[in-house]
């Protein structure tokens, strides 16, 4: 469960088919058996990434992501890909 995430995102190129955005990020959050359980103190890491969205499919998103773990994550450099699509 992410505790904080802030991002900062800037289109870097639009057209009629294709929007790129760029994004830095800091994340901050934890994962427990519950609340009463959560370990602490919360992993926080900060990255920046790419966005692109395919402008005729509504809200498509391929993203590329790189967090640099500045806080109990136990891998300190992280590559994230992935695709999404909002309902």
């Amino acid at each position: 469960m992410w505790l904080v995430n802030s991002e900062y995102r800037y289109a870097s190129y639009l057209s009629h088919q294709l929007a790129v955005q760029n994004v830095a990020f800091v994340d901050s959050g934890n994962g427990g058996v519950d609340f009463n359980h959560w370990p602490s103190p919360v992993a926080v890491s900060v990255g920046t990434g790419v966005r692109i969205g395919f402008r005729p499919i509504a809200r498509l998103r391929v993203r590329a992501d790189y967090a640099h773990g500045l806080q109990k994550l136990r891998q300190r450099h992280n590559v994230v890909v992935g695709m999404q699509q909002y309902f």
